[in-house]
């Protein structure tokens, strides 16, 4: 039974891995963060980019920062900076603890190195989900007047869907490593009850052989 539910919480993991990886690069390299419809034509601006629909045309004309992750002087920059580097930390861990989960189905069960995949995927998940939702988080706390005047953008709303994604992750691997060890245990008992069993075969079967040809007093 371990193993079954081992299996169902390994592939729902992945999955929201999956979508975390995905919703925290959307949230980085999406320009909608904060919408203001107030304008017209309507402005959107992200954390590296600003655009707005030109009046006529209606084509989208952005403007791109040249200054992304230099922590200038700039404060709202300052502020986007970080918040674009924690994505990208985010992120980069989640990719690595999907691969730590996957290769926990390549792992042969009942060895060590399932639960070493386990643990190493729940540490990257952890990071991951910590700079992620440090990530948006902070964005609300440091932009809470300027949501105050406009909307979530679709960008900020999928990097909390990602981040939230993520911590699942971390919760349903470290879930797994309680799973993993479960079933080594059991596995490690079921093969000392076999020994066990033959060893006793065995022993009557000697005892046997050696009273064959005697007659008991």
């Amino acid at each position: 039974m371990s193993r079954i539910g081992a299996s169902i919480v390994l592939c729902v993991t992945i999955l929201c891995m999956v979508i975390g990886i995905a919703g925290v690069i959307v949230g980085a390299v999406g320009n909608s963060w904060w919408t203001d419809d107030s304008t017209d034509p309507k402005t959107v601006n992200g954390l590296w980019k600003d655009c707005r629909p030109a009046p006529i045309s209606n084509v989208e004309l952005c403007l791109t920062r040249k200054n992304i992750l230099k922590f200038d002087e700039d404060l709202d920059a300052r502020e986007k900076d970080a918040i674009l580097l924690a994505l990208i930390i985010g992120a980069s861990f989640g990719f690595f603890s999907l691969i730590a989960a996957i290769s926990i189905g390549i792992c042969s069960r009942g060895k060590r190195d399932v639960n070493m995949a386990a643990l190493l995927a729940t540490l990257l998940a952890f990071i991951a989900s910590m700079a992620s939702l440090g990530a948006v988080i902070y964005a609300e706390a440091q932009f809470d007047k300027t949501w105050d005047l406009v909307d979530h953008g679709w960008a900020v709303i999928l990097a909390w869907i990602g981040a939230l994604a993520l911590f699942i992750s971390f919760i349903l691997s470290f879930t797994l490593i309680c799973l993993t060890s479960s079933d080594k245990h059991e596995s490690y008992s079921s093969s000392y009850n076999n020994n066990r069993s033959h060893n006793n075969m065995a022993d009557r079967s000697v005892n046997g052989q050696a009273n064959q040809g005697y007659e008991l007093q």
